[in-house]
């Protein structure tokens, strides 16, 4: 006798809408004071990534008006300024960079966004061992998040903090999302997040092109030998989105050995004061 997978959620995470027609936001989460700073930088650069996507936009349409006016045609000129320094180009090369802008500003954002959830992780361990009087709390933290793959990362910090977690509580929190990488679906999260890894490994170290291994684990991924690695667009979000469930049962975990407190929090509105982006 076969066990009755449970029916997936159309709303796995419990979004709620801000207005009749209008966006999904994350309802009210559990938040320690670290998961809240991981959600305000998860903001802060999901935040840059729309508002610069919606000014490019904006930028591209001018410049796609004035060559149909014959303002500007392949050959006209570009100069504009970035700080000190200034770019000199035409028009044509300008509008070929631009075609693979995307691409390339989405494989960043990706990194930045596995990046926080590493930075998360480092500073709830931080906080531990600060509370069992370690003398040197970052340096403590830092050796038990580098290095090792996932399974076993997460392995040594449960068993540093006795925190009670296992592969069966991972998979438990995401019976209700749909994982896959790369054409690759999984239930397991941590074969998910060290998915990740390994794709962040290549766009940091091997030129952000596709090799024989990548293709060899991936082979729906439709990449080619060698051939420049360019993450959909929209992607980061989706990310963000897969590590709520795991920030959650994690920070769970840490605040109910350590006695922290997890106040219900509005994470849209985890937003610095100099950037208020809604």
């Amino acid at each position: 006798m076969t066990k009755k997978k449970p029916a997936r959620s159309r709303n796995p995470l419990n979004m709620r809408q801000l207005e009749k027609g209008g966006p999904f936001v994350l309802s009210p989460m559990p938040c320690s004071s670290r998961r809240r700073e991981y959600f305000q930088r998860a903001n802060r650069i999901l935040g840059a990534y729309a508002t610069i996507t919606a000014y490019s936009g904006k930028g591209q349409e001018a410049v796609e008006n004035a060559a149909a006016a014959n303002q500007i045609n392949d050959d006209t000129p570009i100069r504009f300024g970035m700080g000190e320094h200034t770019i000199q180009t035409s028009y044509r090369r300008i509008r070929a960079a631009f075609s693979k802008a995307g691409g390339q500003l989405t494989n960043q954002v990706f990194l930045y966004v596995y990046g926080n959830f590493e930075a998360f992780l480092t500073d709830l361990c931080h906080d531990a061992l600060l509370a069992l009087g370690s003398a040197e709390p970052l340096q403590e933290a830092t050796s038990l998040t580098v290095m090792t793959r996932w399974r076993g990362k997460l392995d040594r910090i449960n068993e540093k903090f006795g925190l009670g977690l296992g592969k069966r509580r991972y998979v438990a929190a995401y019976q209700q999302l749909d994982m896959g990488f790369l054409g690759r679906a999984t239930t397991d999260p941590i074969e998910f997040l060290q998915a990740m890894a390994e794709f962040r490994h290549r766009l940091v170290h091997s030129a952000g092109r596709a090799d024989a291994k990548l293709l060899s684990e991936y082979p729906q991924s439709g990449l080619k030998a060698g051939e420049v690695i360019e993450l959909p667009f929209g992607l980061p979000f989706g990310i963000h989105f897969f590590f709520v469930p795991l920030t959650d049962l994690i920070d769970g975990a840490f605040a109910t050995k350590f006695g922290w407190q997890r106040p219900l929090t509005a994470v849209e509105e985890l937003v610095d004061a100099n950037f208020p982006f809604e």
